[in-house]
Formats: structure tokens, C-alpha cells, sequence
């Protein structure tokens, strides 16, 4: 298990507490915004040196690529070795981060649920449980109708490798020892051990192409070397629970001794500054029984359906 987030100290001290023993990760692409902060980068060329030096695989790639970074600003180096290397370069990292770089699972679920925020707690669980359920469908759908070994990703990516493979060769030492040669650099594949010293096999938990080169001279299939976590079944058993859906319930019917009581908000002062965000209020909030326009819109766009 690893966590990724942006630098808030907070994030970082709860992870210490709750979960000391799991490795914690900086956000590339928020990294990547501090650096354009704080020292004015926007060129394309900056962009995508940063981001190779962050997904290089050995340590020889790294410093390749900042090298390239010290002649755009030799401000950079000693800002990236105060965060820490290993908290965002996969060639120093010390627990695999399982491919994940950014924060973007978590992005895209807070852009998802935007506009359900605003609604009142009883209708943003009922749209967070209905999301949850047709993703769950979907892809347990997925799951089903993959014909592969691996899954869809997986399978793209063996694909790519073994593009890739083909300008490499290898030399056999024994049939799960061998030297591959690209060019004029030189790999060791252990197919035993799953491990490549481009170390692509040991961190993607995939044939890594110099592998490839050398499961296609043995004409073995790529497929029992990959981690089992790619694979069919692991994907069926992820996504194997169910949500089910909830019956169309009316609200509860309140006592009149209840809504005729006044509750009056309490004494204090008001704080400067701009307010933060409240709820809209639901039926059950208003004063008087009628329903707030604001809040019906919103559930006819987030449920396609009105409230009678």
C-alpha cells in the first residue's frame, strides 16, 4: 500500500499516526505546480524533463535528466533534494508506488461529486451510493467481457514492450538467465526472479521489453510473468461485492409537537473573512413547509427525477 497526496503537513502527520508503516508519496503533477510557482516554469520543455526525470526507472535516467534541469535553472535541485527524492522520483523510492505518480483517482472523484457537495447529507449519500453502484457495474462488466489473461491496461502495455522488443537481442546464459542488448547498452533478465536491471520487470510487475526479448526467443507466453493482480480473476474478485440499489423512500413524517418547536440559532460573534460554503436546505430544514426551489433543481439534475 502507498499513499499519494499534495505537501500539506497535516496529510502527512495523520499518515505517521494511522498508518506508520505505509510509504507516502508526493504528487508529481502538484510538484510540478510548486515548481512553476516558485520559479516561474511554464515551458513545454521544462514540463517534460521534470516529469521524465520522475518516471525514470534507474538512477543513471535520473540524473540524466537533471542535468538537463540544472541548465534551466540551478535553482531547481536544491529545492526537489529539500522534498526529498524518494517522496517523488520512482528511480529512489524505496516502496514500489504501483505506477500510481499523481493524485488524479482522487482528482477525478472530487470533480465527480462537485456539484453533489451542496446538497444536504441524506441526498449526497444517496448520489455517492448510486455512483458507487454503477461503477461497480461497469467494471465488474469489464471484467467479464476481457478474453485476455490481463487485464485491458496490462494488455496495452505488454503490447507496447513487445514493439519495443523487437530492436533488442538477447543472449542466452540459461533459459532464465540472459544479456540483452539494446543498442549499445546492456541488460540482465532473470526470469526467476522476475527482475531486469532497467528495473521496468521488478517495479511494473510486467515483462519489461528486454524480458520480452527473451520470452520471445523461448517462445514462452508473457502472461506467467506478470503479477496475479493484473490478471482476470483478481479483477472479477475486486469488483465482486454489490451495491444494491435503495427503494424509493418517502420522508419521515415529523411530529407537529417537533416542527412548531423554534430553534433559534446560537450567540456569537461573526468571524471576518469570506463565509464558508453551507448546505443547501433540504424540506425537512425550512421553517415553513415550503420546499427550497434551490434544492429541488439540484436533485432533479443529479437524480433526473422531482420531489412531490
Amino acid at each position: 500500500m502507498c499513499i499519494i497526496s499534495d505537501r500539506h503537513e497535516s496529510i502527512k502527520n495523520a499518515i505517521g499516526k494511522v498508518y506508520p508503516e505505509v510509504s507516502h508519496g508526493i504528487c508529481t503533477f502538484h510538484l510540478y505546480n510548486n515548481l512553476k510557482t516558485n520559479f516561474r516554469k511554464k515551458s513545454k520543455d521544462f514540463r517534460k524533463t521534470f516529469f521524465k526525470a520522475a518516471r525514470a526507472y534507474t538512477k543513471d535516467k535520473f540524473e540524466f535528466y537533471m542535468a538537463e534541469i540544472d541548465e534551466m535553472d540551478a535553482r531547481i535541485r536544491p529545492y526537489l533534494e529539500k522534498v526529498g527524492y524518494p517522496k517523488w522520483a520512482r528511480a529512489h523510492i524505496t516502496n514500489n508506488r504501483h505506477l500510481m505518480m499523481t493524485t488524479n483517482v482522487a482528482e477525478s472523484l472530487n470533480a465527480k461529486i462537485r456539484g453533489a457537495r451542496e446538497l444536504p447529507i441524506t441526498p449526497l449519500l444517496e448520489y455517492l451510493r448510486a455512483l458507487v453502484q454503477e461503477w461497480t457495474y461497469t467494471n465488474r462488466f469489464s471484467a467479464m467481457s476481457t478474453f485476455t489473461s490481463v487485464s485491458k491496461r496490462a494488455e496495452n502495455m505488454l503490447h507496447e514492450n513487445y514493439i519495443d522488443s523487437l530492436k533488442i537481442k538477447a543472449s542466452k546464459s540459461t533459459d532464465q538467465l540472459s544479456t540483452v542488448y539494446e543498442h549499445d547498452l546492456i541488460f540482465t533478465v532473470d526470469l526467476k526472479e522476475k527482475t531486469c536491471t532497467c528495473r521496468r520487470f521488478q517495479m511494473d510487475k510486467l515483462p519489461c521489453p528486454h524480458a520480452m526479448a527473451l520470452l520471445k526467443e523461448l517462445h514462452q507466453e508473457p502472461y506467467r510473468y506478470c503479477s496475479e493482480y493484473f490478471g482476470k480473476e483478481m479483477m472479477l474478485k475486486t469488483y465482486e461485492g454489490i451495491v444494491y440499489p435503495v427503494d424509493n423512500q418517502n420522508l419521515p413524517s415529523i411530529p407537529t409537537n417537533v416542527t412548531e418547536k423554534i430553534v433559534l440559532p446560537p450567540h456569537g460573534k461573526t468571524k471576518s473573512g469570506r463565509p464558508k460554503k453551507r448546505r443547501i436546505k433540504g424540506p425537512c430544514e425550512s421553517t415553513n413547509q415550503n420546499k427550497c426551489s434551490s434544492f429541488m433543481v439540484a436533485h432533479e439534475q443529479l437524480f433526473g427525477s422531482s420531489i412531490n
